[in-house]
């Protein structure tokens, strides 16, 4: 799955839908390097679905995605290990 230029929350229904339905695969990648504007609702999104989806990764992440994953602290988001309720 490659998150689009824009991930923000006008996209959030539509990633939302694309993510449940991906999130029977166990081997779920998520391209990250095409985003360039990206807002805590879909941070929470990708958070949700590394909590259902374990071994989901997220590929490349672009300096936007990095920078925003760092204001919220969802750094944790970019790791292989699992992610667990806070």
């Amino acid at each position: 799955m490659k998150l689009p230029k824009k991930a923000t929350v006008r996209e959030a229904v539509m990633l939302a839908s694309t993510m449940r339905t991906m999130s029977c695969m166990s081997d779920l990648r998520i391209d990250a390097s095409a985003v360039e504007s990206i807002d805590s609702s879909i941070l929470q999104l990708l958070w949700a679905l590394r909590r259902a989806v374990p071994s989901s990764t997220i590929l490349s992440p672009s300096d936007a995605f990095l920078d925003a994953a760092e204001r919220c602290g969802a750094e944790h988001l970019l790791h292989d290990e699992p992610v667990e309720a806070a």
